[in-house]
């Protein structure tokens, strides 16, 4: 069964510490809030977008908003910690900053004691907010921003280049899929312009971004008609055309089991949060 990609519902402030084995790696999702993750040990190999990047202790990825991205490949056991976030929780001056250091996916730290303090804190406030501390999550939310602040201010001596391990094969055929995704495009196809067998290009791309050709066009599918319900007036029939579904139908269905709504509650649900504002 084709795993279809999860639109997860946006939190101001999240912050998570979780200890996984590669039995629990998670299915690849799109979100509009920013994530952060900090690999405290073991391996990851990250797919975000278009590219692929090994992780290793001590490095943090970056994740911009509205960004298709999946752990995967990781050794046995991974510990990390994830912060989601949104703009209304960071001081208004840095928030212009963030397309800027979010640009980047991968930076390594080396203030190290800065880094071990920071965990500290966030795990102390988590502690406390599932104790019923009310000003744990305010406490939490200070702290993100001078980790925000350290790694605006230190984006050049952190900044890591040397971790895409994205097959040029797959890297190109990634391109192509998000300029034609609008089109009628098979494996079948692709394969046929990159002079490889179907069956070979098939398993090159699971291997590099662990996950299957037809679920990654889905998934780019979603993410434009998702934009479309957004900000246009386009009717369900024309977004399905202009994403490449050629049934509305199949659409609807899939894209409720994207979004838990159908295109039209999405829609109706957006245009209820801007009445509210």
């Amino acid at each position: 069964m084709m795993e279809t990609p999860k639109f997860q519902k946006t939190r101001e402030f999240m912050f998570v510490t979780t200890v996984r084995d590669v039995s629990g790696s998670p299915r690849y999702h799109i979100h509009e809030s920013y994530e952060m993750l900090y690999l405290i040990s073991g391996k990851l190999n990250f797919f975000i977008e278009d590219r692929v990047y090994a992780v290793s202790p001590g490095n943090m990825i970056l994740i911009p908003k509205g960004a298709i991205h999946k752990s995967y490949n990781s050794a046995a056991k991974y510990r990390r910690v994830v912060w989601n976030f949104t703009d209304t929780v960071i001081d208004k001056t840095m928030q212009p900053m963030l397309a800027e250091l979010f640009a980047h996916q991968v930076y390594a730290p080396t203030d190290t004691l800065f880094m071990q303090n920071m965990l500290k804190f966030f795990m102390l406030e988590s502690q406390r907010s599932r104790g019923g501390d009310l000003l744990a999550d305010t406490a939490s939310k200070h702290y993100l921003n001078i980790l925000l602040l350290h790694l605006i201010r230190n984006r050049e001596t952190y900044r890591v280049t040397d971790t895409n391990i994205t097959n040029p094969t797959i890297e190109r055929l990634i391109r192509e899929v998000n300029r034609q995704y609008h089109l009628p495009i098979t494996l079948k196809d692709v394969a046929h312009r990159l002079q490889l067998t179907p069956n070979y290009l098939s398993k090159l791309f699971h291997e590099n971004t662990g996950m299957r050709f037809k679920e990654y066009l889905t998934d780019v599918r979603m993410k434009h008609a998702r934009s479309l319900l957004e900000y246009t007036e386009k009717s369900i029939s024309e977004i399905a055309d202009a994403c490449g579904f050629n049934d509305s139908n199949y659409f609807s269905t899939a894209f409720k089991s994207a979004a838990g709504v159908s295109p039209k509650q999405y829609r109706k649900n957006l245009f209820a949060k801007i009445e509210k504002r």
